[in-house]
């Protein structure tokens, strides 16, 4: 589930679909909410844990970052 979490966001904020060319890196972080973003979760909601894949590009690419992010 997190590499489709990864490919929608990696969609989602660069427009670049990336098929099955992420490369999942075996490491995650958990880390705590802080309060003031903690209404976008569940109630008991105090951690959240971050999957790190990496995505090689073999040519250049142009890249549109999502207006919501800008």
């Amino acid at each position: 589930m997190p590499r489709l979490a990864a490919a929608r966001e990696v969609y989602e904020e660069t427009g670049l679909r990336v098929g099955g060319g992420l490369i999942d890196l075996r490491h995650s972080v958990l880390f705590p909410i802080i309060p003031v973003w903690r209404s976008r979760y569940a109630p008991n909601v105090r951690f959240n844990r971050e999957y790190w894949f990496a995505l090689i590009l073999n040519e250049r690419r142009t890249i549109q970052l999502s207006a919501r992010n800008i």
